[in-house]
């Protein structure tokens, strides 16, 4: 080797290597069909399950919680005092509260009778199933009171057979038999019957049902989960109800039932109050009655006394001051009456069980008030208690808020009794002092007076109660609710679920991704040796890359006349070569090795030598790997004497080992000979020596092809015979770390001459080269070789059939495959050894 050739070979080291974005970006737009193929599919599985899947729709209305009338006594301490009982925003949040009680739930449910679904199953090997409402052409009920499947979990698969009859499954196992419309059947959870709507008319005989029974608790528990109840906005006391489902008509009906269901709780609420307030005015009545009877008898007996018929009264200003006096005496004796009855009641009803009677007439604001407020918190604690036991601690706190309220109530009561019998003494003695005044007015007429004033109390009290009940029963009749729909249930025609457009958007990024990443951890994972890029870590001078071939590819490629661009690659490396051998004089001697077996060293040497012989060059290729010799199997041809042979025979010549080519008259082999069982010693005989020297002496080049430096050391020993070491590394079979042994050797100086080649590369594809098979015929004993179509004749009149057979070529479908997916060749050429 001389300096000029180290030289030039240090020359070709490569810097460190630098990210190359370009580079990145061809490597997976060489796997671009993967990508398409991802895409297709991930949107072909979002399209059939959008095609498969249920829409869900959302519907919404807007509705006004109306505040109730109030007494007038009540709204004018409101409006004088600034000053609510009932603070608004608390009020619409417990109005929010109660749309989702679980009585108003189960309401709902009863009344559209939500414990039933229908459903029709598709055409399309019953994979989607559509729910049926408003339209469902048939309907199972219980024969009885429907309230019987409110606790029942069931589902009945229906298909429906000619001449009115249908076959009938439940809960998937159990066969209940053929039956006719509208018949009785007996079953496990009672007795039921399917019946036919009027929309049966269009089902066909074959379709199919199912009908699916749902406990109402649960029902019920659904829907609250499935209703959102909030405040339209901040500002106002706008409510808006939503509600998503797969059927429009549903959720709009759900709504307005819930809607409904609120407005009749609410109404129910009143009507209480109402039957509550009537009762005590009946009871109060009933006993003015009475005593107002008695007085009538006593003004009876004393004109039939007296002989009198009328009563005349002076029109003095004294007696119109008296009877001012009096009239303010009988209301306040009124409300003295009225004060001392609701103390009797409390009395009564001392459990805070009981509403108290509202709308009596009250001057006194505080005792309206009160009265107010401990009938609302007993109606919010009965409508918690049906959801709730009694140790809730709100109801807890209800109980203590009403017996405060009670307290003060009969406080209140208690002073109010007091003032009014101060008010009341004032006016007796206003009145007597009118009445002494009078003096000439008989004292007869005086008694008749204090039994006619008795009279007029109870017949004033009687008729104010009169005219509060009949204001009582008209209120009740027209009680409306105070819910007012603002905005009718609707839906938009879009369904809320699922969402196409994320559907699809998700599906090509998926489709992106999944070869994305087996494309990046194929790379990360992969520690194969791929081009030229990889002996930059390693400092290593190249002569050059091989591209893969076919499978099917001939040993020969680099025939004079081919164009392809495995043999344009070959022609390149022998103007690298030629350039490093220049200075190099007399014949060239070239050794091809590797680290293992299987690295195409015989395929290199056979197609290197047919290319420098095309150059009208005298080439011979010796196979030195005596161990493992490959060039007789690799052509094809039976075993010959060779080197082996040579060596220890001294009595045969060069030219008895030598073969000739028949197609090629400057190509030229010797083989391996026979298998020694010393081949190290061998090689290290003059006799080896001997011959390559007469092979020099006869021919240009001389090619060496040895054993892999990695296995055995015979190539270190045939290395100070060659000019130049061509180190073969086989892409996509070695290992990258293995790299470190040509490395060692070149740095070392232990092999200075040597020039990388990396055999099998996929120039085309800038992928690397995965999936590149085993197509070249070549290995190392271990099951890589193949033969390639020299003749059995080869050696003793061989013929020349290989060189003119054609090259069988592969379909378009099995070549598009084979760019698509690199692994395909490996794959068909395992199925063909299994054959």
């Amino acid at each position: 080797m001389t300096e000029d050739l180290q030289q030039q070979l240090q020359q070709q080291e490569a810097p460190e290597p630098k990210i190359n974005v370009r580079e990145l970006i061809d490597r997976y737009l060489h796997y671009w069909l993967w990508f398409v193929i991802g895409v297709g599919i991930s949107v072909f599985i979002a399209y059939t399950m959008l095609r498969y899947s249920t829409n869900i729709y959302q519907s919404s209305a807007t509705i006004l919680i109306q505040k109730a009338k109030e007494n007038d006594v009540l709204s004018g301490l409101n409006a004088n005092t600034g000053f609510s009982l009932f603070p608004e925003r608390l009020a619409i949040g417990n109005e929010i509260a109660l749309f989702k009680t679980p009585t108003i739930l189960r309401g709902v449910a009863a009344r559209l009778e939500l414990n039933k679904t229908y459903k029709m199953v598709g055409q399309n090997a019953g994979i989607k199933k559509s729910e049926m409402w408003g339209n469902n052409p048939i309907a199972l009920r219980a024969v009885g009171p429907d309230s019987l499947l409110y606790g029942v979990g069931a589902e009945f698969e229906l298909t429906v057979l000619s001449g009115g009859r249908y076959e009938l499954y439940m809960n998937e196992t159990e066969y209940l038999g053929k039956h006719n419309f509208n018949t009785p059947i007996s079953t496990t959870i009672g007795t039921i019957s399917i019946d036919k709507t009027s929309s049966f008319g269009g089902v066909a005989v074959g379709n199919q049902f199912i009908i699916s029974l749902t406990p109402l608790e649960q029902v019920a528990q659904g829907l609250n989960g499935a209703i959102t109840i909030d405040r339209a906005d901040k500002t106002s006391d706008l409510i808006a109800i939503s509600i998503q489902g797969p059927v429009i008509e549903k959720n709009n009906a759900i709504i307005r039932a819930l809607i409904e269901e609120h407005r009749q709780e609410k109404i129910d609420d009143q009507n209480e109050v109402a039957r509550n307030t009537t009762n005590f005015i009946n009871d109060r009545m009933a006993y003015l009655a009475k005593e107002l009877g008695e007085v009538e008898k006593d003004a009876e007996s004393f004109k039939q006394q007296h002989e009198l018929v009328d009563v005349m009264t002076d029109g003095s200003s004294f007696v119109s001051k008296r009877d001012a006096a009096e009239a303010k005496i009988i209301e306040t004796s009124v409300q003295l009456k009225l004060t001392e009855y609701l103390q009797d009641y409390l009395a009564k009803h001392n459990t805070n069980t009981t509403l108290l009677p509202s709308n009596l007439g009250f001057e006194d604001v505080t005792v309206v008030a009160i009265t107010t407020q401990y009938n609302k918190l007993i109606l919010d604690r009965e409508r918690l208690l049906k959801n709730s036991k009694p140790n809730n601690p709100q109801v807890l706190r209800m109980e203590e808020q009403l017996q405060g309220l009670r307290t003060t109530m009969e406080d209140g009561l208690k002073a109010n009794k007091s003032r009014l019998r101060i008010i009341l003494n004032s006016l007796d003695e206003q009145q007597r002092l009118y009445e002494g005044k009078v003096a000439s007015v008989p004292a007869f007429e005086r008694q008749f007076r204090d039994i006619e004033r008795q009279q007029k109390i109870k017949e004033t009290l009687y008729i104010f109660l009169l005219q509060k009940r009949e204001e009582n029963e008209i209120s009740t009749a027209a009680s409306i609710g105070n819910t007012k729909i603002i905005v009718e249930p609707s839906s938009n025609v879009a369904p809320v679920s699922p969402n196409r457009s994320k559907y699809y958007i998700f599906a090509v990024a998926l489709g992106l991704l999944i070869p994305f990443g087996i494309i990046y951890l194929k790379y990360l994972l992969d520690s194969k040796v791929h081009g030229i890029h990889d002996l930059i870590k390693f400092k290593l001078p190249a002569i050059g890359e091989i591209p893969k071939g076919d499978d099917d590819q001939r040993a020969v490629v680099a025939t004079k006349n081919a164009r392809s661009h495995i043999a344009e690659a070959f022609r390149m490396v022998r103007s690298n070569m030629n350039f490093l051998l220049e200075n190099t004089a007399g014949a060239k001697t070239i050794m091809l090795t590797s680290s293992i077996a299987g690295e195409g060293k015989t395929f290199i040497s056979i197609n290197l030598g047919h290319t420098l012989s095309h150059s009208d060059k005298k080439v011979v290729v010796i196979g030195l790997d005596l161990r493992a010799p490959k060039i007789a199997r690799y052509l094809d041809i039976a075993k010959m004497v060779g080197v082996s042979n040579y060596i220890i025979n001294e009595a045969l010549t060069f030219d008895d080992i030598l073969l000739h080519d028949p197609a090629n008259t400057n190509m030229h082999y010797i083989l391996s000979g026979d298998i020694p069982p010393n081949p190290s010693e061998l090689l290290l005989r003059e006799r080896l020596v001997e011959l390559i020297n007469i092979a020099k002496a006869r021919f240009d080049y001389v090619i060496i092809d040895t054993a892999p430096v990695a296995l055995v050391a015979d190539s270190l020993h045939l290395s100070v015979h060659a000019d130049l070491t061509i180190y073969v590394a086989r892409a996509e079979h070695l290992d990258r770390r293995m790299l470190s042994i040509p490395a060692g050797l070149y740095h070392d100086k232990k092999i200075p001459n040597l020039a990388m080649l990396i055999n099998a590369t996929d120039v085309m594809g800038k992928g690397y080269g995965y999936g590149y098979g085993s197509g070249y015929g070549y290995g190392y004993g271990y099951g890589y070789g193949y033969g390639y179509g020299y003749g059995q004749q080869y050696g003793a009149g061989y013929g020349s059939e290989y060189f003119d057979k054609p090259k069988k070529k592969k379909s378009k479908l099995v070549r598009f495959l084979e760019k698509a997916f690199p692994f395909v060749p490996t794959v068909r050429k395992r199925l063909g050894k299994k054959k």
